[in-house]
């Protein structure tokens, strides 16, 4: 019973962590691409391109630098705490960010951004507190179910963000603070400790957990595995994160719209991780089965250059059924390279390179996009080509 109410209030946490990730793509668009625009209304779209970069990266970047330490701190003073403190950080960073627009400062909501991120880096605890409380052939399951967690807020945000809008740009940043400030609270009265055995009695230090983070991936036999993940998430993220500019230049969409479209990929992303996949992860060993994701992947994507909007309603769900595969698995892969004591540094570093590929792709976002408004394809289909082809690669090689 404990377990169960643990797992839901960590299914929950997930929920919060992506609806407040996925709840400003529409809100930061149309601030800088608007007709009245919030930032920079005199600037060009290459300078709201790189804007609307820092303003999505930032919140990425306060991950990348706290993942391993929330995770390995995890390990140490157990999930519990961890969890509970880092949701308190995630809703004093929404209300700064939501405070920095109603100001019309773009410092002030980058920072609040950042703080976000900082709470943020949590992930890599709920999944390490998910293998807690998990057999091995619950595994991978669980962790969809988080996934679909994820999908569910992911589909509430964007269409949240783009509803609330007509209550300002500081509403939509109140709610989140609310929802992440209840899931502080349920972590701190509900949720009961998963760390089953004994805490490390080293000293837990910053300079120790710098100098793993820049040895992510140095591990021989996953290296080839973060290299491949790495530029999934890259190619991802800059697809996902930038598809908004090209249906607001190319087919005039607005802020509803978009969330519209959000919400529909995520429904089916929702659907995937929580029914369709689970025949397939059943049946096939993760690595094979990511290989073929990414290259079905691309396929979903190249046609997208040349289509109507028709065409994003039928290859959205494709895409999202691919991508509901490669997190859970992708998991999965790093959970089973390390022992039990080890589950909170590592997940949590794989959250921190995840993190490092969604704050890299929109510092590219100004020069690319002023190429061509359907770079987020182009960017898209290439990298994931080059992840599947890496992988295979390494496959190879493993079984030769």
């Amino acid at each position: 019973m404990r377990n169960r109410l643990s797992f839901l209030i960590l299914w929950f946490g997930a929920f919060v962590n992506w609806m407040g990730y996925g709840f400003v793509y529409p809100i930061f668009s149309v601030s800088l691409f608007q007709a009245n625009p919030v930032f920079a209304g005199a600037s060009s779209d290459f300078l709201r391109g790189e804007l609307l970069g820092i303003l999505i990266a930032a919140s990425p970047v306060g991950q990348f630098f706290t993942s391993p330490f929330m995770g390995t701190l995890s390990d140490h003073k157990g999930r519990k705490v961890v969890l509970y403190r880092t949701y308190m950080i995630m809703c004093i960073g929404y209300l700064l960010s939501g405070y920095g627009l109603y100001l019309n400062s773009i410092t002030l909501t980058v920072f609040g951004r950042l703080v976000t991120g900082f709470g943020a880096g949590n992930l890599g605890v709920i999944n390490s507190a998910v293998t807690d409380i998990s057999t091995p052939k619950e595994k991978t399951k669980n962790y969809a179910l988080i996934a679909m967690a994820s999908g569910i807020g992911f589909t509430v945000g964007p269409f949240l963000g783009g509803k609330l809008l007509a209550w300002g740009f500081t509403f939509p940043f109140i709610v989140a603070a609310a929802l992440a400030g209840l899931a502080a609270f349920c972590f701190r009265f509900a949720f009961h400790e998963t760390l089953k055995y004994p805490r490390e009695k080293k000293p837990f230090t910053l300079k120790k957990q710098f100098n793993e983070l820049l040895n992510i991936g140095g591990e021989s036999k996953l290296s080839a595995f973060l290299c491949a993940f790495f530029l999934f998430c890259l190619g991802w993220a800059f697809y996902w994160e930038f598809i908004p500019v090209t249906w607001i230049k190319k087919y005039a969409l607005d802020a509803s719209a978009i969330g519209d479209f959000y919400a529909y990929g995520s429904l089916f992303y929702v659907l995937s991780s929580g029914l369709l996949i689970r025949p397939i992860i059943k049946r096939f060993k993760p690595e094979p089965t990511l290989v073929a994701s990414w290259g079905a992947l691309a396929l979903c994507l190249v046609p997208l250059f040349y289509t109507s909007v028709l065409g994003y309603w039928i290859l959205i769900p494709l895409q999202q059924f691919c991508v509901a595969l490669v997190f859970p698995l992708g998991t999965t892969v790093v959970s089973n390279a390390v022992s039990d004591h080890e589950q909170g540094k590592a997940l949590g570093t794989f959250q921190s390179l995840q993190a490092l590929a969604f704050a890299v792709t929109p510092f590219l976002g100004g020069s690319l996009l002023s190429l061509h408004n359907r770079m987020p394809v182009v960017v898209g289909s290439i990298a994931m080509l080059l992840s599947c082809s890496i992988l295979f690669i390494a496959l190879k090689k493993k079984k030769a």
